[in-house]
């Protein structure tokens, strides 16, 4: 077992974040090869989310509050990059044309639910995940909410496939669902599971068997199907595909029991810069993008990495600096 290769892991998910945000968030002309955009790119999010549920496990033997400071530090760096992006979430506020007295509800709800910028809803989604984890695991099965949360993630999936759904589905989702939780990329229809999925491979010690290189593949092949089925659908959005999780457990496996990768690298360094990378690229797009018509693809995610890499070496300085900044 090697945990650094949970660093790679993370490095490769935060750039792969930036290449999804670069096609969906940038709308260019120019369209990136579906294996990037709509099958690798789709693994990023579930990778952190199961890591993150991973590393809780392993660490929360470390103290009695591990996981109440770990929610509190988390909650401290969340609120101080929400409020560096709150001019670009009053932007969005003020697009939706409502009463300017509501301005402070919406920035509330941003905060605790859906994000103050679209890129930071991964923050209370893991918050909130944590919390029902926490709460959960002192009373009852572990497994038992595996499976549940696993149903909940199946019902989330209903934006990924409503275009097979008839009329009458359609007005249930729209009513009972969307029109109460606005989306389904939250911690009840989306993070729960990867966190929760995360925390019991670790706790049960799930080790990676040869039989399970089959699997891997079988797995592989069912998710590049369901995203190609996916994406021919009309749908509400694609974040959440039900073949996803079977393939993600076992590629974390394989990763994890794997040799250690890349081992000339720094791997604490890898883990600081996919952190960075995932808070600053959203900056380095919103400048980015005012030029979007006069680049290619291939050379705006040039230009956004090596921006965000340098953007990210300034957090690093000043965190070094101001090491009690939340940041």
């Amino acid at each position: 077992m090697c945990y650094e290769n949970l660093d790679i892991l993370k490095y490769i998910s935060s750039i792969l974040i930036i290449l999804f945000h670069i096609n969906i968030y940038m709308k260019v002309v120019y369209k990136i090869d579906f294996i990037i955009t709509d099958v690798i790119t789709r693994l990023a999010v579930p990778f952190f989310f199961t890591i993150a549920g991973f590393l809780i496990a392993q660490n929360e033997n470390k103290g009695p509050n591990y996981i109440k400071n770990y929610l509190i530090e988390l909650f401290k760096t969340y609120l101080f990059w929400s409020i560096l992006y709150l001019p670009f979430g009053l932007r969005y506020i003020i697009n939706l044309h409502i009463a300017w007295y509501l301005y402070p509800i919406a920035i509330l709800l941003g905060i605790l639910y859906i994000g103050i910028y679209y890129h930071l809803w991964y923050f209370p989604a893991l918050f909130f995940s944590i919390c029902i984890l926490s709460f959960w695991k002192k009373r009852w099965s572990i497994s038992l909410l595996t499976f549940i949360s696993f149903l909940l993630l199946i019902i989330g999936s209903s934006e990924s496939y409503f275009g097979y759904f008839n009329d009458f589905w359609q007005n249930i989702f729209q009513t009972y669902y969307f029109s109460i939780f606005y989306t389904t990329r939250n911690f009840l229809f989306f993070g729960l599971f990867y966190v929760t999925l995360g925390y019991m491979m670790q706790k049960k010690q799930l080790v990676w068997k040869n039989q399970y290189n089959y699997l891997l593949i079988i797995t592989l092949l069912f998710f590049t199907l369901d995203c190609m089925i996916a994406q021919t659908t009309p749908g509400i959005d694609r974040n959440i595909l039900i073949s996803a999780p079977f393939f993600v457990f076992f590629l974390f496996l394989r990763v994890l029991y794997s040799p250690q990768l890349l081992p000339f690298i720094d791997k604490r360094k890898l883990r600081r810069l996919s952190k960075y990378y995932f808070f600053v690229h959203p900056f380095v797009l919103e400048l980015l993008f005012y030029f979007k018509a006069s680049y290619s693809i291939p050379l705006i995610f040039f230009l956004s990495l090596t921006m965000t890499h340098i953007l990210t070496l300034v957090c690093l300085y000043i965190k070094k600096h101001y090491p009690s900044l939340p940041m």
